[in-house]
């Protein structure tokens, strides 16, 4: 059992009291350099978005961090290839960046592992979707040679000491796959672990279920010398690994399988695995830990679920953490799936000691483990909900007795990913918002000892302070506005349109029809007009007029847009209706009807409950002609799902927070074979936020256009005006928009905003020209 003295923070010095008087005297004193001195934090980035995954310390005592970067400005200038790029940067003991070097392509690249190695160099895994520029050597663009569509490749790069590539290799097929892991053994060789979805390529022979956990090895000099599978008929991986000093290695992951591999290991469905593979690289041992009820059989694997990060303990065992999933029983039957971290001791055989599960909000997740030399455990991770996200740490001794747990609150994403020891502190990295600028890599060094139950995560080497400002910075505005909805949708007309031999008519009461809409009018080249429901406004009859229009598309069922105003319409014009039974049956109806004219393999899940979080989404789907359907908060629409099935889609993406869309849908989705893209924040402006960001992350913008969020129909009949214009849809409250918003789009140098709606929803002091 442990002492008090290794349990307190002051421990290491009191410990060394017997032997030098002058230190007992100094730990007696008012104030103790290690007790006040705070942490090491350095953020780095650029305006738009870096995420720091792996770091491991270097032989002069700096760091060598990898991760992602989609920036082109402020430390990742000049560096940018298009989109996103795997990033490698070496940081000197002070926590200087000494040198920046990038990996990739004109696609979407990432390093989520790396190594010093004996040489002095370093050895980085991760993926790769690109086939030109850094990867335009590789097997994949071969494989890929003539295709439309292109997925992630296994990467493993080996770089100098000063950051240039010596050799990279590639493993994959014509799905996706990625190395999470790499450790180089005794002889100087490599051993890399990951998962795959393909089965022919490089998986040709291997492949076992939907995905697998895969472990390769490569030579120092890159010689590829084979590659194994491991799990079972559904779902398994690997995140991580850790060397033993006989040269073989432990992995962990997850696995979703009771079959082959995972043969008598229980029904769950989301299992965390520990294999040891022998330095032959055959198998040793494995063992599994049931991560969510067994009873629960609803699909629930994922990357970002089980184990993700070993270490080899004092005593030659192992302590391994993760996150699992646990069900919150509602008082109607119903449940949300919610996540818990999870940290286990096993033994050197593999035998469980002990473990914990720790929740702190409803989505809890362990990323990074290490033990300190006391013999005690730092666990780093996050917490998070709608509108509260949290970076965590906590601290266990060496018998699973949790001795604190701290948090770091804010509002904007923020979590540590990866943990190493370093002496008597730890160097974790990750990503946080920071205000004024984006999401930057972190960098921290430290104990997580400082001011009480609260971690300082500020910037103290910051070489980006922050700009504080309360106004949108544009070069012009134009305003689109008329007395009333149906006028401003009139002005929205008359500026995106002279002539018009379609359009589209709605009610202007009724937001499902409106938002489904987007994609059909823009497809037709046709403005959206409103309309009350038993009535033809004058006003609105004599833009029809105006545009010289030939064809009406009502959208919605005889209770949105009465037989009285379609009859009317007849007398002059062509007029179809396109609508269910109910009112959100139409959606289902509009994609049936854009398939009859353009192809298409995505659609948009929006909630039916309510408009905001969906608004900002419309003049994307518009654009890229990506129908809207919708989804109740638990599960999908029985229409939704059908529909999804029938048109043969292979990606869905979410709008909105798990508030809105719980994570049921996203596994109902996963079920059906579809890749799952969530966008969301904590709010109706930050979700627009974030969809802007997405959408734009290969080409900044010139141009927005802005709304209200406190109401739909001024933003809805613009959808198609902003698609036309390729302008992403800001919303913004009444006199201001967030701080959020500020920070990603006053960075840009807008020329021109687009308001819709007059100046009593979207005020003038918003704008700063």
């Amino acid at each position: 059992m442990m002492n008090d003295c290794q349990l307190r923070p002051m421990s290491l010095k009191t410990c060394v009291t017997m032997l030098f008087l002058a230190v007992a005297i100094a730990l007696l004193a008012p104030s103790v350099t290690l007790a006040s001195a705070g942490p090491t934090i350095q953020y780095f980035g650029g305006s738009d978005w870096e995420v720091f995954n792996g770091v491991d310390n270097t032989h002069d005592g700096g760091y060598v961090v990898v991760g992602h970067s989609s920036s082109n400005n402020g430390d990742m200038a000049g560096l940018n290839k298009r989109y996103s790029d795997a990033v490698i940067v070496k940081f000197s003991a002070n926590a200087e960046v000494q040198w920046v070097k990038t990996f990739g392509g004109r696609s979407v690249d990432s390093f989520q592992s790396v190594k010093q190695t004996k040489d002095g160099g370093y050895i980085a895994v991760g993926s790769s979707s690109s086939t030109d520029m850094d990867m335009k050597n590789s097997r994949k663009k071969v494989r890929e040679e003539g295709q439309d569509t292109s997925n992630n490749d296994a990467i493993i790069v080996k770089f100098n000491s000063l950051g240039e590539v010596e050799w990279f290799r590639d493993f994959g097929g014509s799905l996706g796959d990625s190395f999470n892991g790499v450790v180089e053994t005794p002889e100087g060789d490599f051993i890399v672990v990951g998962e795959s979805e393909s089965k022919d390529g490089d998986l040709s022979g291997l492949a076992q279920g939907n995905s697998d956990a895969i472990y390769a090895r490569y030579q120092r000099d890159g010689k590829f010398m084979g590659a194994y599978s491991y799990g079972g008929s559904l779902s398994d991986g690997f995140n991580d690994l850790v060397l033993l000093a006989d040269g073989s290695a432990v992995a962990v992951g997850y696995s979703g399988s009771n079959d082959k591999d995972m043969k008598d290991t229980g029904p769950c469905l989301l299992k965390g695995i520990v294999v040891k593979i022998h330095k032959n690289m055959s198998i040793s041992w494995a063992t599994s830990v049931d991560l969510t009820d067994p009873s629960y059989q609803r699909l629930v694997h994922s990357a970002g679920n089980g184990l993700q990060d070993i270490k080899v303990t004092h005593d030659q065992g192992f302590i391994v953490v993760g996150k699992g999933i646990y069900l919150e029983r509602k008082a109607d039957g119903s449940s949300n799936m919610n996540e818990d971290g999870r940290i286990y001791k096993f033994d050197a055989l593999g035998r469980e000691e002990w473990h914990d599960t720790y929740t702190n909000q409803a989505y809890t997740r362990f990323f990074g483990v290490a033990q300190d030399q006391a013999g005690a455990y730092t666990v780093v991770g996050d917490s998070y909900m709608p509108g509260a996200k949290k970076i965590i740490a906590l601290r266990y001794d060496s018998h699973g007795v949790r001795l604190w747990d701290k948090e770091d609150e804010g509002s904007r994403n923020r979590y540590l990913l990866s943990l190493v020891p370093k002496g008597d502190q730890f160097v974790a990295v990750g990503s946080k918002y920071i205000q004024g600028k984006s999401e930057e890599g972190l960098l921290y060094i430290g104990r997580f000892e400082e001011e009480g139950s609260k971690l300082v995560m500020a910037p103290n080497t910051g070489s980006h302070p922050a700009e504080t400002t309360t106004q949108l910075e544009v070069g012009e505005t134009e305003r689109l506005a008329g007395n009333d909805r149906y006028e401003t949708a009139i002005a929205i007309s008359k500026k995106g349109w002279e002539k018009a031999e379609h359009l589209v008519l709605v009610n202007g009461n009724n937001f499902p029809d409106a938002l489904v809409g987007s994609s059909f009018a823009y497809l037709q080249n046709a403005p959206i007009l409103i309309t009350p429901a038993d009535r033809l406004d004058d006003r609105v009859s004599a833009e029809i007029k105006r545009l010289g229009a030939k064809t009406i598309t009502i959208l919605g069922n005889s209770a949105s847009v009465s037989p009285t105003i379609e009859n009317q319409l007849k007398e002059r014009y062509k007029v179809t209706r396109i609508s269910g039974a109910e009112v959100l049956d139409t959606a289902v109806k509009i994609g049936e009807e854009i398939r009859k004219v353009k192809p298409f393999d995505t659609v948009i899940i929006a909630t039916q409950s309510n408009f905001p979080d969906a608004l900002a989404i419309a003049p994307y789907s518009a654009k890229e002609t990506i129908p809207i359907l919708f989804t109740e908060k638990d599960r999908l629409r029985p229409d939704t799902k059908k529909a999804l099935a029938g048109w043969g889609i292979k990606n869905a993406i979410i709008i909105g927070g798990t508030g809105v869309v719980s994570l049921d849908v996203d596994l109902e989705l996963d079920a059906l074979g579809l890749t799952v893209t969530r966008l969301g924040g904590e709010d109706r402006y930050d979700t627009a936020l974030e969809i802007a960001r997405h959408f734009g992350a290969g080409s900044p913008y010139s141009a927005i256009a802005v709304a209200t969020g406190e109401n739909y129909p001024d933003a809805l009949t613009g959808a198609v005006l902003s698609a036309k214009n390729n302008t992403p849809l800001i919303l913004v409250t009444g006199d201001r928009a967030k701080s959020t918003v500020l920070d990603y789009l006053n960075p840009l140098s807008l020329k021109k905003a687009t308001i819709f709606g007059g100046a009593g929803v979207v005020a003038d002091e918003i704008f700063k020209h």
